[in-house]
């Protein structure tokens, strides 16, 4: 044997014997020194080796943190006073004389009070910087806020709960007129008053004037009458009038068990038609009224049809089937007015919308077909009618309430 080959042979005996006693060395998972990684003849590293199985990992149970949030709070401590810095004071009013004689279900009689309160002192003021509180309940209502403030809450709640605000009462006329010339001949008895809203605008008429306009209006062939002129709205009490209905249409999503084309197709139902809701209060003193006024009006003018494939598996020998998509136009007005009690507001909103299609009956005319949706000029008439016996007396019927005429025109 050569020496070269010798000096092999004992190369690669040394390297065996090295790796053996790397075999039976303690592991690094002992706290002592880490096995090195070794080197084949060959020149390939290769991984450290390990003579007893790693330890099993240990299970700590998650223990509960705080959330970090943005925003710091008190920690839920209670405080003994709350802020004061802009001179707030608490204050609590009796508002039982005015909630004892709301029987009308919805919502709570006190509320009322608190949305007169919000509208006329603004929504900003109670959600500033100064610290505030309104809360009631039907027997007070709590307010924590400035002097001012206070003043401006007092003078609402005394308008409600005065001894002649239970006997006011308010007449509600809604027209519909398909032509809006009508103003040619009226044009004399009607004074203007600003409005904020575009199209829309607003006149103040006496009440005789009033009387002889309601009367020729009802005489137009074009003249519709949404309501009764019975219709009476308590002071400071919410009124909502509905003239709405439900239209049927084919949606263009089915239910996983739904066959296309077939009777049990999601069917689905529009709302259209006129909601108007009123809300008048009368002055401290009795000479002039507020009311807020609001509008909404909902029209489906078509349903445009369109072809779907139907979904593999349930087709039922049919391929296609039919949907409707709603061609809509709605038409909103919110606004508030002031005026004299002696006198009538007369509101036009302008030719809008037409929810329900109005037909002239006459001997010689043949019943119209719309070629397109049809439209018209929406009056409301807003009238002080004296205290509920007064009223009574003049209309023939008891104190309104809220009406709802849905599904009749």
């Amino acid at each position: 044997m050569s020496t070269t080959a010798f000096a092999f042979s004992f190369q690669r005996w040394f390297g065996a014997f090295v790796m053996g006693l790397l075999l039976v060395l303690p592991s690094a998972s002992d706290g002592e020194t880490p096995p090195r990684a070794w080197r084949s003849p060959e020149g390939a590293a290769v991984a450290p080796i390990r003579t007893t199985p790693p330890k099993p990992a240990t299970h700590v149970a998650a223990q509960p943190t705080h959330r970090q949030t943005a925003a710091s709070s008190s920690g839920g401590k209670s405080i003994s006073k709350l802020p004061s810095e802009h001179g707030q004071i608490w204050r609590e009013y009796d508002i039982s004389p005015y909630t004892s004689r709301v029987t009308e279900n919805g919502a709570p009689p006190q509320q009322a009070i608190i949305d007169w309160i919000l509208r006329d002192t603004g929504y900003a003021s109670w959600h500033s910087d100064v610290v505030a509180v309104l809360s009631g309940t039907p027997q007070s209502l709590r307010v924590y806020h400035t002097p001012a403030m206070q003043d401006a809450v007092s003078h609402i709640v005394d308008r409600y709960v005065s001894s002649a605000s239970k006997t006011y009462m308010y007449g509600l006329h809604i027209y519909t007129l398909a032509h809006p010339d009508w103003r040619t001949r009226a044009q004399r008895l009607l004074r203007s008053v600003p409005v904020q809203s575009e199209g829309v605008e607003a006149w103040l008429v006496a009440r005789e004037d009033a009387m002889l306009l309601r009367e020729e209006l009802a005489r137009r062939s074009d003249f519709q009458n949404h309501g009764s002129s019975k219709l009476l709205v308590p002071n400071g009490q919410n009124t909502i009038v509905n003239f709405n209905r439900e239209h049927p249409y084919v949606k263009s999503h089915l239910s996983p068990e739904s066959t296309p084309g077939s009777r049990d197709a999601n069917v689905a139902e529009l709302t259209e038609g006129l909601v108007v809701e009123v809300n008048p209060l009368m002055s401290l003193d009795g000479t002039t009224v507020d009311a807020m006024i609001k509008c909404q009006v909902d029209q489906v003018e078509r349903l445009v049809p369109v072809k779907l494939q139907s979904p593999p598996g349930r087709n039922n020998g049919r391929p296609w089937y039919n949907i409707d998509v709603p061609q809509r136009v709605s038409c909103e007005f919110h606004e508030r007015f002031r005026w004299p009690r002696n006198k009538v507001l007369l509101v036009s909103l302008g030719v809008i919308p037409r929810a329900v299609p109005h037909f002239s009956l006459t001997k010689t005319v043949k019943l119209p077909m719309p070629k397109s949706p049809p439209r018209g000029d929406l009056l409301l008439f807003v009238e002080h009618k004296g205290d509920a016996v007064d009223a009574d007396t003049a209309d023939g019927s008891g104190p309104g309430k809220t009406q709802d005429f849905r599904g009749r025109y």
